[in-house]
C-alpha cells in the first residue's frame, strides 16, 4: 500500500511524499489553489448538446418564439448554432439608423424668418379694412 504525507507548510508549493516498497518519489503540489477550485471532468463536457434539435422542434410548436424563417435553408450539422450565433452578433452590433431630418441653413428644422414687431391693433385694423372693401 502507498501512503501520502505532506511535508512542511512553509511554502505555497509543497511536495507530496509517495512511498512504496519499490521506490520513493516526491510529487510537486501547488497549495495556492484549493482542492475545490481544481478543474474536473464536468468543465470539459459540453453544456447542452441538443440545442439544435430543440431549436428546430420549437419552430413547429404553438406559442413558440422561434420561427421557420430564422432557420438556415440547409440543415447541416452546426448550421443552426452558427445561425443563432450570427443572429446574436447582429443584434449586439445593432445601431439606431441616422436621423432622417435634415437641418437647414439656420441650424434648425425651419427656415429663419425676420421678426417684425407688430401689434394686435394692426391686425384688427386690417380686418376692418377688408370688411369695408367687401361691403362696397
Amino acid at each position: 500500500m502507498e501512503s501520502i504525507s505532506r511535508k512542511s507548510l512553509a511554502t505555497n508549493n509543497q511536495l507530496l511524499s509517495v512511498s512504496s516498497n519499490k521506490e520513493q518519489a516526491d510529487i510537486p503540489v501547488d497549495t495556492s489553489i484549493n482542492h475545490y477550485e481544481l478543474p474536473n471532468l464536468t468543465q470539459l463536457l459540453y453544456d447542452f448538446t441538443n440545442k439544435e434539435q430543440d431549436t428546430i422542434l420549437r419552430c413547429f410548436r404553438t406559442g413558440n418564439y422561434n420561427s421557420l424563417r430564422d432557420l438556415p435553408p440547409n440543415l447541416l450539422p452546426n448550421s443552426v448554432l452558427k445561425m443563432l450565433r450570427e443572429k446574436q452578433d447582429e443584434n449586439l452590433a445593432w445601431k439606431p439608423p441616422p436621423a432622417r431630418v435634415e437641418k437647414l441653413t439656420g441650424g434648425g428644422l425651419f427656415k429663419d424668418y425676420e421678426y417684425l414687431p407688430d401689434g394686435y391693433d394692426t391686425f384688427l385694423k386690417q380686418k376692418q379694412d377688408e370688411k369695408r372693401e367687401r361691403d362696397r
